[in-house]
């Protein structure tokens, strides 16, 4: 994930160098945003083992992880951003963006996988995916309202004020089938594409027992 990082900000460079200005930078920045709830889940992975860990250090951390989720995952919809531009090739801006796009989906991902596996060993596999689903709708959720109401993690914590005029327009009928209809498609795309990665990590992890297995 350091290595796509880096590409992406090669991407952004460049981009820059091309142009002559620093534009978007907004999106970039994003992916540093993206990588706080993937470095909060290794916390939490690291002191779920350690017995000296207080329960509400853990569920604080849980409460930051569950916050900046849909940072990560919300980088797709920087996609909306695409627009042809006059010196850059429109594959260029489509490349650039859908790099970061990418990057933040699967740092978003790989926090909920390494959440997933710690609950699969204690409480099993189907409360793991009770899990996984309820992340996932969450994060949908927070992507809608991050979106479209142009909230962010910060609101949450240090200006709630902001939020409460958002919660009026939310009783509208019309708000809350796009908000509905929203979430539910988002949800079920990222549930895809997370099925998707952890066959492939769960199919690599196989692969590794069996060769342990055969020494």
């Amino acid at each position: 994930m350091l290595f796509a990082t880096g590409i992406c900000l090669l991407l952004f460079i460049v981009r820059c160098c091309m142009i002559g200005k620093v534009e978007r930078a907004g999106i970039y920045v994003n992916i540093f945003l993206a990588w706080i709830p993937y470095i909060v889940a290794l916390l939490i992975d690291g002191m779920l083992d350690n017995k000296r860990t207080k329960s509400w250090v853990l569920w604080l951390l849980l409460l930051i992880w569950l916050l900046f989720l849909p940072n990560a995952a919300y980088i797709i919809t920087d996609l909306t951003h695409w627009r042809k531009d006059k010196i850059l090739p429109v594959w260029y801006d489509w490349i650039f963006i859908s790099a970061i796009a990418w990057v933040g989906l699967f740092l978003a991902f790989l926090s909920v996988q390494i959440l997933q596996f710690h609950i699969a060993k204690k409480h099993g596999a189907l409360h793991s995916w009770c899990f996984v689903l309820l992340a996932l709708s969450a994060s949908s959720f927070g992507i809608y309202v991050g979106r479209f109401f142009r909230w962010n993690s910060w609101d949450a914590l240090i200006r709630q004020n902001r939020m409460f005029g958002g919660f009026e327009a939310m009783m509208e009928p019309a708000t809350q089938w796009n908000i509905a209809s929203f979430c539910a498609a988002f949800t079920v795309f990222s549930l895809m594409v997370y099925v998707m990665l952890h066959a492939v990590s769960h199919t690599r992890l196989e692969a590794e027992l069996a060769s342990e297995e055969d020494k």
